[in-house]
């Protein structure tokens, strides 16, 4: 079967028109039908009209020279293949030339035929080829946005209820109850809190897949953050009779810049690991200044000792890996989806750093990793009154549709001592901060009408006192 390829010739001189036609022609297996045009104007014209498969192009025309020629054929019919035949003999031109989108540089009067041939089948086929991979590329990137979506809508869609169990089963625990009673209600924390941490690893884990997590960067104290860790995790290492202590070294910086929250998120799995799989003795946590790069960085290095059960030699391999156990009992033993190293393993990969482990069978084991952040000023916290003391409590505007997160985090609020006023929308948000009288605006992201972040833009531009601080949920 004879192939056909429709060329469309840009040449403005007759003899060397006539002469790619002919060597064209004549060649076997291939019937090229070859159209000229003698100037730009021409070309783009029939380039309009579609059905051209190659163009052959001279630079050098009567209204149009250079770069500008091969520029003006790639806008007017950019899914087409351009071909450079030209008598200019300039290895930067062709250079250029490549990287504004020829797909070949032919010079006029070197080789025949059958190599000409050759060029313009291999021109069409690698911008085919390069149609197909574009197509691909934007095929998977629409399916990661709609994961992404997805991920984040059931993120919202499963957590808003377990967090209204959790927070009024907490709410619970703080009013008078029998000692069945408040078995119940802390057999339905304990529930929630393993149920949360499953559903957060999972759906952590396929954010990451999808490239659907990004890093934030913002100052902090390393040592706050740390020891308020410490502070979160002691009451379940007392359940087990551990210690649970930490070290910073001397040349910790005071403040870096980063994202505190995915580094807690980090160190909460790994001393959660160390405290689930250690029986007695302690949990250490420690922190030191490794090295300082050349632009400033410090050198983290971040480190959970235990002394539990340790890893076997033979189960060391996977350890990194997803849905990963050292052996079958773990599950049943223990809990967990074997996700939360993994998870440990990109975030610290996409921060840039490095993680690792040192173990002993049955002697305790040591998780460390290691990040350079760049050192930063201090965070304003809270800011001086009249008098020039801290002002410690403030008026929080809670905004959040779910009447049980409302009351959940107003009573939350309440008991650390700030002042709540709950609205279940952003139209009320606005309405109130425009009254003024508050100082921080807490805002559930997904929101009828108006979603968090258009409450927050909102907010922003009433200006003024009125602009309080939007954090959101």
């Amino acid at each position: 079967m004879t192939e056909t390829i429709r060329v469309l010739l840009l040449e403005d001189d007759p003899a060397d028109a006539r002469l790619v036609e002919y060597m064209l022609r004549r060649m076997p297996q291939t019937s090229f039908v070859v159209e000229t045009a003698g100037r730009l104007a021409q070309a783009t014209q029939r380039l309009a009209r579609g059905d051209i498969d190659v163009v052959l192009a001279d630079l050098s025309l009567p209204d149009s020279t250079g770069l500008a020629t091969l520029k003006a054929l790639t806008g007017a019919a950019p899914d087409l293949p351009v071909v450079v035949l030209t008598g200019n003999d300039d290895d930067s031109q062709a250079i250029e030339a490549l990287k504004h989108g020829a797909q070949d540089y032919l010079v006029k009067g070197r080789g025949d035929g059958s190599m000409l041939a050759r060029v313009v089948r291999y021109a069409i086929e690698r911008k085919a080829g390069e149609r197909a991979l574009k197509e691909a590329r934007d095929r998977a990137e629409l399916a990661a946005h709609a994961k992404s979506v997805f991920l984040a809508t059931v993120g919202h869609e499963v957590r808003t209820p377990l967090n209204g169990i959790l927070g009024m089963a907490r709410l619970l625990l703080d009013t008078p109850l029998d000692i069945k009673q408040r078995t119940f209600a802390e057999t339905v924390v304990s529930s929630g809190e393993l149920l949360l941490n499953l559903v957060n690893d999972i759906l952590d884990f396929s954010r990451l897949e999808a490239d659907g997590l990004t890093l934030d960067s913002v100052p902090f104290d390393v040592v706050d953050m740390v020891d308020e860790l410490r502070l979160m995790m002691a009451p379940r290492a007392a359940e087990k009779g551990l210690i649970l202590g930490c070290r910073f070294g001397a040349g910790v910086p005071p403040f870096v810049a980063g994202d505190p929250l995915r580094l807690r998120q980090v160190l909460l799995n790994l001393v959660g690991n160390a405290i689930k799989f250690t029986e007695r003795g302690n949990v250490s946590i420690s922190v030191e200044a490794v090295d300082t790069q050349a632009d400033g960085k410090a050198v983290l290095r971040f480190a959970v000792f235990d002394t539990g059960i340790g890893i076997p030699e033979e189960a060391r391999a996977g350890l990194f890996t997803e849905f990963w156990q050292a052996d079958s009992s773990i599950t049943r033993r223990f809990g967990g989806t074997g996700l939360g190293l993994a998870i440990c393993k990109r975030l610290v990969t996409l921060m840039g750093g490095d993680i690792g482990y040192e173990s002993h069978d049955g002697r305790g084991s040591s998780f460390w990793f290691v990040v350079a952040l760049p050192s930063a000023e201090s965070p304003s916290a809270v800011e001086p009154d009249g008098n020039g003391e801290q002002v410690l409590a403030c008026h929080v505007l809670l905004v959040d549709d779910n009447p049980v997160n409302r009351e959940v985090g107003a009573g939350l609020l309440e008991r650390h001592g700030h002042k709540v006023t709950a609205v279940a929308d952003g139209l009320s948000a606005v309405e109130a901060m425009r009254r003024g009288g508050h100082h921080l605006v807490l805002l559930d992201m997904h929101m009828p009408g108006l979603d968090g972040l258009e409450t927050a833009r909102r907010i922003r531009a009433l200006g003024g006192a009125a602009a309080a601080t939007p954090f959101g949920c």
